[in-house]
């Protein structure tokens, strides 16, 4: 399984979870959020490391953010709503 059909979702759930803990002030929830952020972007670098093609560096902080959120919040949904997950899960070998 490609992984980031859990760790993009991961990371927007976590996401939308810190924006509640910051609302609310919870410390709890604050913390699982970023730990579970944490674990999701984790995921992601390792999927980036799988890939033949891997992405260009980040070339500093600002372009870090800016491509991890898009690419979480903009470029993925597109890639899941246009049908072309399903064609990637399709072509990925049973282990």
């Amino acid at each position: 399984m490609p992984i980031p059909i859990v760790a993009v979702p991961l990371f927007l759930v976590e996401t939308l979870a810190l924006a509640g803990a910051i609302a609310k002030l919870s410390l709890l929830l604050l913390d699982v959020a970023v730990g579970f952020i944490l674990v999701a972007v984790a995921l992601q670098g390792r999927g980036h490391r799988l890939q033949p093609v891997p992405p260009d560096p980040f070339s500093d902080t600002v372009n870090l953010l800016a491509r991890l959120f898009l690419e979480q919040w903009v470029t993925f949904p597109r890639f899941v709503f246009s049908g072309r997950w399903l064609a990637v899960l399709r072509k990925v070998p049973e282990p």
